[in-house]
């Protein structure tokens, strides 16, 4: 298993203490789910000592700008900044960057630091969220040079962009989310673009067939090639070590000047493993309805916390910005709370987006429930918006696509929202809401 990332391993950005330490809250990992935890800590406690924990060295913020505007240069980091640094010390939220977790001592509630000091603490989440997943050397050689690059972090969209040169050769590993956005970005800055995916379609873990050849459509008339039901053998590189090529099982090679990864993410568990608490390799810490694990006053968000669902009525993890900042706003109320009556249950609908292109892709729901899906409008790829549907067995709804070219379907994605936690039946009138005779909004 992967430790929490850490793209530094220098002295904090804050002053830090010197000797054992004390904080009534303290959150590990800087992401979404930390920050917006801390703002809703300080919301209902004034006074309490709030102590972010981050490896990295930024100042948290937003993680879907840089495979979108901040990997295109569109905007600067400081637009993808979740707060200024300076609003942190304004309220009183103590943020030492830089600094990693090493050991969690639950009977206790210490946590050790790499550099050797403790901090106590009354209440802990752990939201250390996920890593890019690196394609593996023993199974692709080659895989491991220095133009074969991922996509996660704020370094790793500023290393990215300075390959985005006009007229470059870019080959893109995988295919879903982030495969895609990159891919986009790629092709916007004029380079040359293939997309290598071992699945039938893009975005095949949580779309149909249907959906994701519209996708590779779109692409296509965009200018991007696809290989697919293909996979990577091996990189090939010149004398240097760079990489040249990408070698596929159907023994094409595919020239390239770089390379991207975007194969997936890991989960970073070593910590609260090594520390005792309910674990799943694939699925996170295991967490209740209030995101408090079994290890009372220790919570869980974000990325890594295995949570019970109960409008989906399931047990599940999201790897999704929202996901992380709903997980906050739940983590820092419950952990401030006074009394039980004022702790808050997670009840929230999934929700996901993308942009890709000039295409605005809103999902909402259960991306595994859906055994069959319709589509309310057109596929073409001139199409300004259409709407996928996908039932349940028993003809409700599980989950909705809305794919359009305007930027805001709020109202849409409300409409999803509302018609799912009904379990409205929709498969009786899937020829008239096809057919223009009806609208998803005459439902109940």
């Amino acid at each position: 298993m992967s430790p929490q990332p850490s793209s530094v391993q220098s002295s904090s950005v804050e002053a830090g203490p010197t000797k054992a330490d004390h904080a009534e809250y303290v959150l590990i990992g800087g992401g979404l789910a930390s920050a917006t935890a801390a703002k809703a800590i300080r919301e209902r406690d004034p006074g309490g000592r709030i102590v972010i924990l981050s490896a990295e060295s930024n100042v948290p913020y937003h993680r879907p700008p840089l495979s979108k505007e901040f990997l295109r240069g569109d905007s600067d980091f400081t637009e993808a900044q979740i707060s200024p640094k300076e609003e942190y010390t304004t309220q009183n939220i103590e943020l030492r960057l830089g600094v990693r977790a090493t050991g969690l001592d639950l009977p206790t509630k210490t946590i050790t630091l790499d550099s050797g000091e403790t901090l106590s603490f009354d209440k802990l989440c752990i939201a250390t969220g996920a890593s890019a997943k690196p394609l593996d050397s023993a199974q692709t050689p080659g895989a491991g040079a220095p133009n074969v690059l991922t996509l996660r972090t704020r370094e790793d969209s500023e290393t990215l962009r300075g390959h985005l040169q006009p007229g470059a050769r870019a080959v893109v590993i995988g295919a879903g989310y982030i495969g895609m956005e990159a891919a986009a970005v790629c092709r916007q800055k004029g380079l040359e673009v293939t997309i290598v995916d071992t699945n039938e379609h893009p975005w095949s873990k949580n779309t149909s067939a249907a959906f994701g050849g519209f996708l590779r459509r779109y692409f296509e008339a965009q200018g991007v090639r696809f290989l697919l039901k293909d996979g990577v053998t091996e990189i090939a590189l010149d004398r240097s070590g760079k990489a040249t090529g990408v070698k596929t099982k159907s023994g094409e090679t595919v020239p390239c000047d770089f390379v991207v990864a975007g194969v997936g993410a890991k989960l970073n568990l070593d910590l609260p493993k090594a520390a005792g608490l309910l674990t799943d390799d694939q699925e996170g810490v295991s967490v209740d309805a209030f995101l408090e694990t079994a290890s009372a006053d220790i919570y869980a968000a974000g990325d890594i916390a295995r949570f019970q669902d109960p409008v989906l009525e399931k047990t599940w993890h999201v790897e999704h910005w929202q996901n992380a900042e709903w997980h906050g706003q739940i983590v820092g109320a419950n952990m401030a709370a006074k009394f039980p009556s004022e702790r808050v249950a997670y009840d929230h609908l999934p929700y996901f987006f993308s942009d890709e292109f000039d295409l605005h892709m809103t999902l909402r729901g259960d991306p595994q429930a859906g055994k069959s899906s319709f589509v309310i409008g057109s596929m073409g790829t001139d199409t300004e918006r259409f709407t996928e549907v996908y039932l349940r067995p028993d003809g409700t709804i599980a989950m909705g696509i809305v794919l359009s070219k305007a930027e805001d379907e709020t109202a849409a994605s409300d409409l999803l929202e509302r018609l799912i936690r009904a379990r409205a039946l929709v498969a009786p009138h899937q020829s008239a809401l096809q057919a223009g005779q009806m609208k998803l909004e005459d439902l109940r």
